[in-house]
């Protein structure tokens, strides 16, 4: 027996050696950020303990194991962790702070492309407008074709933007009719079951009408808008049906391909324009996936319409059928080999080419129209108003500058024709044709003036307001007037040296700016503008349109015969060049003269025959006039050519 109480006897004891029946774990040390565990056998180097603030914080040499400290990252101060540990407890990571996202660009402000894959509707639009692309154009001279193509575009965009909007309000009924109760409710507790929430809504639908109003409007002003802007597109690509000339009808593709992405993309502020015009270039780029993510459901889809099985049926009956009428019956054949071209190596491979690039133009003008922009809602940017002796001094010496220059021009070019025509050749050569073109700089200059100054100059006075409209109105009416004096200057150098085309299209520009100058005079006298932009796009499209109408070639050969019948000058190297839309002005020429310049004309005609893909009102009016002359005496004119 021993003295020593049990308690001393239990304290002093060693432990007894666990077994297998009944595990102990021995007992560790509270972690604290001064210590850390330290285990008997660890893959990778030692660990010892910290003692105080390490100098240089070690980084994690181990293996990336998930909840553990990473390869790289540095190691906080009082921590020594260890291949395989975890963080201690009572240490904060260190949490970077999230990148912030990237700012959106304008164009992803306004527009977030469709969320949806093509719809078969528009797979099948698209393909057709590629089909009858490849078959109606002929690229080397305008045409029939392009109009023809140009209205199949816009039907696919119709088409496309009808099923989006069906789409969209099939899926806004789905989400707001409310589900069936599984079981009907009790009609005894209907006299306690509260009013259902569709009361309410109708109770207020009165004071919604009103507010919807303004939506409603909005709406019809947008559809308003690209029904114009989609008219210009349709009239511009027109021109190729009545128009013979090649570079008058480029330009209005060219002008065409803008309005219609401003029709597609919407725009009224010079941004919101500027958009229009280079997202469609950009759909061109994500369009392909948009295609390809609507044929991959289309494929999925086996109880929709086979629509390219169905054409293709349609193609083999139409060539089976087509084929035996013609070898039963001569005239079907000869009317049928009127309307199908001869196809060519050359057109077959001209037919790829239109293909691949009216399936591009389609498919992006249809990207377009399942997702349209918001570029109409962005609104001029508010720039900084300066003090008011920053701007008032340089408009005020710009206008005395101006009223200088416009009261020498009344004297010398408006009252002073004697005195200028009794000056030399080349002295009026050099007075009228440099002058003019530093006057178009000049007028190119003071549009930037004026929409600079219009965007920084205050007007919370009315003091301000009055100089602006003073100021910015004097500089409208003083270019005006030296805009009339630029197009006299070009009169008088037509008048002594015969017209050209490029005189012809610079003096219808120096005309458009002459309009353009009085659209700012007005906007200048209300002092709002935000319609300006858009209207100046617009005029510019109707002005090319209406100049196509006055027919250029015409113009220049009409002038050119006058001046001859006054002068006697006349060039018959430059009117061969001129297009069939010169000769009804031709046949007003003397008999040797008019055939001589109509020949080349006339040749030109015969080695290119139109189908109904090149179809050209001017060219068949030249084919009946030019046929009523004899031409064959006219094969050459060395004696005329080059004279003047």
């Amino acid at each position: 027996m021993s003295d020593t109480p049990p308690e001393e006897q239990d304290a002093s004891r060693e432990p007894e050696p666990a077994t297998d029946a009944t595990p102990r774990v021995p007992a560790e040390p509270p972690v604290t950020p001064q210590s850390a565990p330290q285990p008997a056998a660890t893959p990778g180097p030692a660990a010892t303990p910290a003692s105080g603030p390490l100098p240089t914080a070690p980084v994690w040499p181990g293996p990336a194991v998930p909840g553990y400290i990473m390869p790289g990252q540095p190691v906080p101060q009082g921590a020594i962790p260890v291949p395989g540990q975890p963080m201690p407890p009572g240490l904060v990571w260190p949490v970077p702070a999230p990148r912030p996202a990237p700012k959106p660009t304008p164009m992803q402000k306004h527009w977030h492309g469709p969320a949806t894959g093509a719809r078969r509707v528009t797979l099948s639009a698209i393909l057709v407008s590629a089909i009858v692309g490849a078959m109606s154009l002929v690229l080397n001279r305008p045409g029939l074709g392009f109009l023809i193509t140009g209205v199949v575009i816009t039907g696919s965009v119709v088409v496309t933007a009808r099923a989006e909007r069906l789409a969209r309000e099939a899926a806004s009924a789905t989400e707001t009719t409310p589900a069936a109760p599984a079981t009907a409710p009790p009609a005894a507790s209907s006299a306690t079951t509260p009013a259902p929430a569709a009361e309410p809504a109708a109770a207020a639908a009165p004071g919604e009408s009103a507010a919807s109003a303004a939506p409603a409007a909005w709406s019809i002003r947008r559809n308003g808008e690209r029904t114009c802007w989609t008219a210009i597109t349709l009239a511009l690509l027109a021109v190729g049906t009545f128009r013979d000339s090649g570079w008058l009808f480029f330009l209005c593709f060219v002008v065409a391909l803008g309005t219609g992405s401003i029709a597609l993309a919407g725009g009224r502020a010079v941004r919101g324009l500027l958009l229009a015009l280079v997202t469609w270039f950009s759909a061109l780029f994500t369009s392909p996936p948009w295609f390809i993510r609507g044929v991959r459901a289309a494929r999925q889809d086996r109880g929709g319409p086979r629509v390219v099985l169905a054409a293709a049926i349609s193609i083999g009956l139409l060539l089976v059928f087509g084929g035996l009428f013609a070898a039963a019956d001569a005239e079907f054949a000869h009317v049928l080999a009127s309307i199908l071209p001869k196809w060519t190596a050359a057109d077959v491979f001209r037919a790829i080419f239109c293909f691949v690039v009216v399936f591009m133009l389609a498919l992006s003008a249809t990207y377009l129209a399942a997702s349209r922009p918001t570029y109409s809602d962005i609104r001029p940017g508010v720039w900084r108003s300066v003090r008011r002796i920053e701007w008032v001094l340089p408009l005020a010496v710009l206008n005395v500058l101006f009223a200088g220059f416009v009261y020498i021009q009344l004297t010398v070019l408006f009252t002073g024709d004697a005195k200028l025509s009794a000056k030399s050749h080349d002295y009026m050569k050099g007075y009228a044709h440099s002058g003019f073109w530093q006057l178009v700089v000049v007028s190119l200059l003071t549009l930037t003036v004026i929409a600079v100054t219009s965007r920084i100059a205050s007007r919370e006075t009315r003091s301000d307001r009055i100089l602006v409209r003073v100021l910015l109105g004097g500089l409208s009416v003083f270019s005006i007037v030296i805009v009339a004096s630029a197009l006299k200057r070009l009169a008088a150098y037509e008048h002594a040296y015969g017209y050209t085309r490029v005189r012809v299209v610079v003096g219808g520009f120096e005309l458009w700016l002459g309009v353009l100058f009085l659209l700012i005079l007005v906007a200048g006298i209300r002092l709002r503008g935000g319609w300006l932009p858009q209207l100046i796009a617009g005029s510019f499209a109707v002005a090319l349109f209406a100049g196509a109408i006055a027919n250029p070639d015409y113009y220049v050969a009409s002038h050119n015969v006058s001046r001859y019948q006054d002068t006697g000058k006349f060039s018959v190297e430059y009117m061969q060049q001129l297009s069939a839309d010169a000769v009804p002005a031709i046949e007003e020429l003397p008999t040797r003269l008019r055939n001589c310049s109509l020949r080349p004309i006339a040749v030109r005609l015969a080695e290119h025959p139109d189908d109904w893909r090149t179809w050209n009102f001017s060219r068949v009016d030249a084919r009946d006039r030019i046929g009523v002359f004899d031409l064959a005496t006219a094969r050459s004119c060395p004696d005329l050519v080059g004279k003047r």
